[in-house]
């Protein structure tokens, strides 16, 4: 039997997983997979077009006008030297003294605790946030209505603890350490730069030599921009990441089989939590630590130089004057003397 009967003998369906099988296993090529994630996936899912699929390119535009302006926009990402856990404590008792013991019981088990990590006690600042009492309504009936009394019946008191700590990983331990104490309100989470300034002179250095050569290359079109007037401007940004956290919901897509059936469809609860959603680098002539794929500190810069071409002289205009001779007789007679070329 030859190569071409066998193949006609086969299944339709086991024909093209064989035909998948050699384009998979039979190719020269390597195979790359494409990572989307289930959160653009689920903003694209009403869109007509994907951004993937309605991409434009940007079409260079030449100034007008008699000035030309230069622009240069960075972003650093710094990663942070420190960082600060915030968490809140509430407790509730029947005195304050008591509430207040059963506070500083909890508090020194956690710094307990934070020694293991190498956190002493003095890194940790303890602010006290309130305390207050609690109320309840005594019902007093009389003979014809009721009265609504409060009387304290206990007291409440919340304090802040900020644990600072040098590594990321640190942070689960810390909040293990604070769940055994009954303190699970993790405020937020700081992120310290010892020298935001060095940070912002590299940034700024790097986008000055951009700009420099933005200008050599207008001077290779011909365009001397060094010898004009100009006037700059520049501004600094700073975007912790606690900003550019976004709220993501689980996408799933229902059963078509049973959604056209005639029954009641019980879905799904979709679990709703956050993700850290970078800040582009497209939009950015100087990006620089590209490389860290942990939440960082963003730094962006943007400089803007304006040269102002000098105004065009104006026109010269040329004025003919006319000379006329006048003659005064001496009996007063007026008259024009002809003027010869």
């Amino acid at each position: 039997m030859s190569n071409l009967q066998s193949l006609t003998m086969i299944r339709p369906n086991n024909l093209l997983a064989l035909l998948l099988a050699a384009i998979i296993c039979g190719c020269g090529y390597p195979l790359r997979a494409q990572q989307l994630g289930n959160a653009h996936y689920a903003l694209t899912q009403n869109q007509q077009y994907t951004s993937a699929t309605a991409f434009t390119p940007v079409m260079a535009q030449a100034q007008s006008g008699n000035s030309i302006e230069l622009r240069v926009s960075g972003l650093s990402l710094v990663k942070a030297d420190r960082y600060v856990a915030v968490f809140n404590l509430q407790q509730v008792a029947e005195t304050a003294s008591l509430v207040h013991s059963l506070m500083e019981t909890r508090i020194a088990g956690l710094l307990h605790g934070l020694k293991d990590l190498a956190i002493e006690d003095e890194a940790v600042h303890i602010d006290l946030i309130c305390l207050v009492p609690k109320y309840e309504f005594d019902v007093q009936q009389k003979v014809f209505s009721k009265s609504y009394n409060e009387v304290p019946v206990g007291f409440e008191m919340q304090q802040n603890l900020s644990i600072p700590f040098d590594n990321p990983a640190m942070l689960p331990q810390i909040l293990a350490l604070a769940a055994e104490q009954e303190i699970y309100d993790l405020v937020k989470v700081d992120y310290i730069l010892d020298d935001p300034a060095k940070a912002k002179a590299e940034l700024r250095k790097a986008c000055i030599a951009s700009w420099k050569e933005q200008e050599a290359l207008h001077g290779e079109m011909g365009i001397r921009l060094d010898t004009l007037d100009r006037r700059f401007g520049d501004q600094f940004q700073v975007v912790v990441p606690q900003e550019r956290y976004q709220t993501y919901t689980a996408y799933a897509q229902p059963n078509l089989a049973v959604a056209n059936r005639k029954a009641t469809v019980q879905r799904a609860e979709h679990s709703s939590t956050r993700f850290f959603h970078a800040i582009s680098y497209k939009d950015y002539d100087v990006v620089l630590h590209p490389e860290l794929t942990i939440p960082t500190v963003a730094i962006t810069y943007n400089l803007v130089v304006r040269y102002q071409f000098p105004n065009p002289p104006a026109p010269i205009r040329h004025v003919e004057v006319q000379r006329e001779f006048m003659l005064i007789s001496p009996d007063g007679e007026l008259s024009t003397l002809p003027l010869k070329p």
